[in-house]
């Protein structure tokens, strides 16, 4: 298994237990528009939409942006993937016992509804609990190996951990360089009952961007000097990307984006040896664009 391939895996999936982590958070009505993606959105989707536009036009048409994703015939078989990745995170929660991976049962996502033109050319409407059955809509995906679940992404050796190397961070922060920061655990959960009944998620709160461009910066656990961690090292534990969304009416103004986004912790600190520390340190290194943030916290998920 390639380690780094391994490392996406884990990220977007063996990471996603909670529907929530894995679809996003919920969006309900009178809420914030953008409440925060979850690992399917962040890791493949905008990742490959960012991979396949053209990085000498402005925007980064047409995959590297939304409103002109759609003339590039590659946004096709990337969304049929992207589904296709669905079912295997179901597929691993129904068949390998992973705790959490089913669909929500809420009735605000089961009963939202939408509109579409048919085959016939008809206007239908259809829910979300009318296509979650894959077999309904007359198609289904041929089976994938999953080799990696019984792997583990290989932790990074002479990572420091010396807490010399902390300095003073103050939220909110500007994103321009690298920022390492020591983040409590309200509670330490060490036994199996405690790690089964809920889910330790790391929350950066407040993410905030200029829509105009696209934003990339990763996560770090662990891991004070990330320079040392292989792409494929454990303690890489996630990414954030957004696509930008310019505006196309001539002003040449962007929107600011709000949103946040959670990293899963229950399997990542097991595997870094640090499910008995009392504190996270976690290493946040922009790639690409302006972006500030709010805060770091942790809470404890069940859903």
């Amino acid at each position: 298994i390639n380690p780094a391939c391994l490392t996406t895996v884990f990220q977007m999936i063996g990471n996603a237990a909670l529907p929530s982590l894995f679809h996003g958070q919920p969006f309900r009505a009178g809420q914030s528009d953008k409440p925060g993606p979850g690992t399917v959105e962040l890791s493949p989707h905008n990742t490959v939409h960012t991979w396949t536009g053209d990085i000498a036009l402005t925007n980064v048409e047409n995959m590297g942006t939304y409103y002109s994703a759609g003339r590039d015939p590659l946004f096709y078989p990337h969304h049929s993937n992207i589904d296709r990745l669905w079912e295997a995170w179901r597929e691993v929660g129904a068949t390998h016992g992973y705790r959490g991976h089913v669909d929500f049962t809420d009735p605000d996502w089961l009963d939202s509804s939408f509109l579409f033109y048919d085959e016939e050319s008809r206007l239908v409407r259809i829910t979300v609990g009318d296509v979650l059955d894959t077999e309904k809509l007359r198609y289904k995906f041929d089976g994938v190996g999953m080799p990696w679940l019984d792997a583990r992404p290989p932790t990074t050796s002479n990572v420091s951990k010396n807490k010399a190397l902390l300095k003073s961070v103050r939220f909110p922060l500007s994103l321009h360089k690298v920022v390492t920061v020591e983040v409590r655990r309200p509670q330490v959960l060490q036994s199996t009952q405690e790690k089964e009944a809920r889910e330790e998620v790391l929350v950066i709160e407040g993410i905030e961007t200029d829509g105009t461009e696209m934003v990339k910066f990763d996560i770090y656990v662990n891991a004070m000097e990330h320079e040392k961690v292989e792409l494929s090292g454990r303690e890489l534990a996630g990414s954030y990307m957004c696509l930008s969304h310019p505006r196309i009416d001539g002003t040449g103004k962007g929107m600011i984006v709000e949103t946040s986004m959670r990293v899963a912790l229950n399997e990542l600190l097991e595997d870094l040896n640090a499910d008995g520390n009392e504190t996270v340190t976690v290493t946040l290194v922009p790639r690409h664009g302006k972006v500030k943030i709010r805060s770091l916290r942790i809470v404890y998920m069940v859903e």
